[in-house]
């Protein structure tokens, strides 16, 4: 008499038949992050599998690195792969650059306006007033802009605001302009705090001074 059995053929190697997949591991500065955390499909894999670094990942900086992971199998046999390593938070990783925020007297500025590296930060950061800027009178003022990172970390940055116009902000103060007869006056000696105006203010006559 006969029997059919059917029985399981493997071919090849573990590292052969198996793909592990990376994925991005995360680490506090100065952590020891956990090698089986780079490999998301580790538990696809064979009982038994291991994921240990092939060399100690640099968490005494924040940034973002790479790190090899050494998988081994039961048989014994090994694949490395590189998986991308987050070291510390997004707040430790970014520095977002303040700039001037320019706005009408009377309206409500753009916060995002207020960083100048705005596009350089994590897709999905968040910009915004931690208080309301007042803009019911001209002036040169400051505010402070809460960036909001995708990790849901903070950061605070100090910005000027500039209120209105320069014509609005600022007020010439006028004194005696003295000149010979027959002489052209400069216009600029009539104005008593030229130097307190913005850099790049011009001073011209209307009209020629008989």
């Amino acid at each position: 008499t006969t029997e059919e059995v059917t029985v399981p053929v493997k071919v090849g190697t573990d590292a052969q038949i198996n793909e592990p997949t990376a994925q991005e591991v995360k680490t506090p500065v100065g952590g020891t992050p956990d090698a089986t955390t780079g490999i998301a499909n580790l538990d696809e894999l064979p009982a038994g599998t291991t994921a240990t670094w092939k060399e100690p990942v640099d968490t005494t900086t924040p940034g973002h690195k790479e790190g090899t992971v050494v998988v081994t199998y039961p048989d014994g046999t090994t694949e490395e792969v590189t998986v991308p390593v987050k070291v510390g938070t997004d707040a430790d990783i970014y520095t977002p650059n303040g700039q001037e925020v320019k706005t009408p007297v009377g309206d409500t500025p753009d916060a995002t306006t207020g960083i100048k590296n705005l596009d350089e930060l994590p897709a999905g950061t968040t910009v915004a007033w931690k208080e309301p800027i007042d803009t019911t009178t001209p002036g040169h003022k400051e505010g402070t802009v809460v960036v909001t990172y995708p990790d849901g970390t903070t950061e605070e940055v100090t910005v000027p605001v500039k209120v209105g116009t320069d014509a609005q902000i600022n007020e010439p103060t006028a004194q005696e302009v003295k000149t010979p007869v027959g002489g052209t006056p400069d216009a600029t000696t009539g104005i008593a705090n030229l130097d307190e105006l913005p850099a790049g203010t011009t001073v011209t006559w209307k009209e020629p001074v008989d």
